[in-house]
């Protein structure tokens, strides 16, 4: 960087940060800039036009799209120059000043395509350089908020963005970088990973979005866009170089988790996404699983220093237990109540990570994950089938849905981490290494057995008992067997003949059931002709009835109208099937049925 570009760059970093303070002390004063934005307030353009007044972008040594980056490089030094205020209510009104300023200067301020993606790299290095706590229950709550929807639509340009062009592909990023930093299990990280996900797939185009060949399908199970990511050769967010570094008791909370998922629920992920990275252009990067699992084993070294083993912890020696003894272990263990030791809260979990019995639990666990994980391939396992089936011949093999390991890369990688486990406790713990090695080597190998789904018979007396219902009585046997069938008659000649004719042919159904259509209208017409008739008689009734019998009278005469609208769209709907739907313009509720074979009836009624 030139002299002079060093210096304009200083400049105008004073002056943004001039216009945030201007806009927090000013705008904020009268207004909450969490949900009424500022960036197209007479505040802002008054600050923007005052400290950007003699910036002209036509003689900056940027030009084009370097421009963009101008401003971007502007924006991020002023965000890591907030970050360090402790009240976090004014931290995140200053980001949000800040994402303000990056609008207005985009949008209005120097309205030029070439840096209308800048603000969205903004929203980008917000997400990257804050803490993913304050992203998630601070900044998200209030971003993804409905009334923050302008800002939204001015960073995706009103929706219209595409996966493999700027503002698009930041967008892109960010839910690269974002998605595989949270977990599952908590609630806030749930609501924010929809919403997330929402915001992105709200701001393209629909039919862009569900391309087959778009190479930014989102990977619903690893939670990254990992074409897009090979495509554009962008560092996958979980490794090391774009990770941002936190306290490492603060995240083996989630890194534990994360890592106890895979096992429990999505075992055939894990295979995929570790033979996934087979590829030598992937050497540099780590797959989740391995991430996640060095940063646990990184926690659990530098813990065990510093919070060195109290003599409690140290493994017992063995020694020979008495036949009293066995006796009132085994009466301690067959009425102990069992209880989870491991509380699912991130705070009461660091507290019990620090107690070295708990830590030799997790390491204990990670230990036969890794050895299980190195032997899960195909030689290994087709010898372990092999010897199985040579012993056991009733079995099933378990069916873990997935293919085995293939990936002589990954599998070098675990076996730096066995080593690394192995090493640690060997000169920190010798007891707890022997008792490991045993596990894995000796007890381990045992229970492979014991952890197939094996084909047990029940006990015998388990058939008895199960089967006790079915069973009868000798005798009762005996006198059913013995029962003559009732003899069998026909009754059309032959048996054969009697069985053809008995069976229902649905003829009977339709004898004699056959109307003509005309008679059938005939016939509706008589019967409203005396509808009619009664319900003038039931209208006088009900005029001269007493107080006590006109309930009774209008009850009687509502029936009668039901009955006659219900015959009225009978006759109606038969009468347009044989045609008279033209004449229904000579029919009303007054004419009746009769008009449609009168058209005088419909004249007559309208001159009256």
């Amino acid at each position: 960087m030139t002299e002079s570009i060093k210096g304009l760059f200083e400049t105008y970093s004073q002056r943004l940060e001039l216009a945030v303070d201007t806009i927090i002390t000013e705008y904020c004063s009268d207004h909450d800039i969490r949900y009424d934005p500022s960036h197209e307030s007479d505040v802002m353009k008054l600050t923007i036009d005052t400290q950007f007044e003699d910036l002209n972008i036509e003689t900056l040594p940027y030009k084009g799209k370097a421009a963009s980056t101008f401003f971007s490089n502007l924006i991020s030094l002023q965000l890591v120059s907030v970050l360090p205020t402790e009240d976090q209510d004014l931290l995140l009104n200053k980001i949000l000043a800040i994402l303000d300023i990056s609008i207005h200067l985009a949008f209005t301020k120097f309205p030029i395509e070439d840096i209308q993606a800048f603000p969205m790299q903004t929203l980008n290095t917000i997400m990257l350089t804050c803490s993913l706590n304050f992203v998630v229950e601070q900044f998200g709550a209030v971003f993804f908020d409905p009334r923050n929807l302008q800002r939204r639509l001015r960073l995706t340009l009103n929706n219209k963005l595409t996966g493999k062009n700027k503002p698009g592909s930041t967008l892109l990023q960010i839910g690269n970088n974002i998605l595989p930093r949270l977990t599952n299990q908590l609630r806030e990280h749930d609501i924010f990973a929809t919403r997330l996900n929402g915001f992105i797939f709200d701001s393209f185009d629909i039919s862009d979005r569900l391309l087959l060949t778009a190479d930014w399908k989102l990977n619903d199970f690893q939670k990254t866009y990992l074409n897009l990511s090979k495509t554009k050769k962008w560092p996958i967010s979980n490794t090391t170089n774009t990770r941002i570094q936190r306290g490492l008791l603060e995240t083996i909370y989630g890194d534990y988790l994360k890592v106890s998922l895979y096992f429990t629920s999505d075992f055939s992920t894990l295979i995929d996404e570790l033979n996934f990275f087979k590829n030598q252009k992937y050497r540099g990067q780590q797959p989740t699983f391995i991430f996640h699992m060095n940063n646990i084993l990184r926690s659990l070294k530098e813990t065990d220093k510093k919070y060195a083993a109290v003599p409690d912890a140290k493994l017992e020696p063995k020694k020979a237990i008495k036949p009293e003894e066995i006796a009132i272990i085994a009466e301690e263990y067959a009425t102990k109540v069992y209880d989870c030791d491991w509380i699912l809260d991130s705070d009461d979990f660091v507290e019990q990570f620090k107690i070295p019995k708990n830590r030799r639990i997790i390491a204990l666990q990670l230990y036969i994950m890794l050895s299980f994980l190195y032997n899960y391939n195909e030689n290994k396992w087709t010898s372990i089938m092999n010897d199985i089936n040579s012993k056991h011949k009733k079995f099933k093999a378990p069916d873990f849905g997935c293919s085995k390991l293939d990936n002589d890369l990954i599998k070098d990688t675990i076996s730096d981490m066995l080593t690394s486990i192995e090493t640690h406790y060997r000169t920190t713990d010798l007891e707890f290494y022997k008792l490991m090695r045993y596990v894995v080597s000796y007890g381990e190998h045992e229970w492979k057995y014991l952890k197939l789904k094996q084909f047990n018979h029940p006990a015998t007396n388990d058939l008895i008992s199960l089967s006790d219902f079915k069973k009868r009585k000798a005798e009762e046997h005996l006198e059913k067997c013995h029962d003559v069938k009732r003899p069998y008659t026909h009754k059309m000649g032959t048996a054969k003949l009697t069985k053809i004719w008995s069976i229902k042919t649905g003829l009977d159904e339709i004898k004699n059931k056959q109307v003509d259509a005309e008679e059938k209208l005939d016939s509706y017409r008589d019967d409203l002709y005396f509808i009619f008739g009664n319900l003038e008689g039931k209208k006088q009734e009900l005029e001269t009835a007493t107080e006590d019998k006109k309930s009774k009278a209008a009850k009687e005469l509502n029936d009668l109208k039901q009955e006659k609208d219900l015959l009225n769209w009978k006759s109606l709907r038969l009468a347009r099937s044989l045609g008279y739907w033209t004449r229904f313009s000579q029919v009303n509720e007054n004419v009746g049925l009769d008009g449609l074979f009168d058209a005088d009836l419909i004249l007559k009624e309208q001159n009256n």
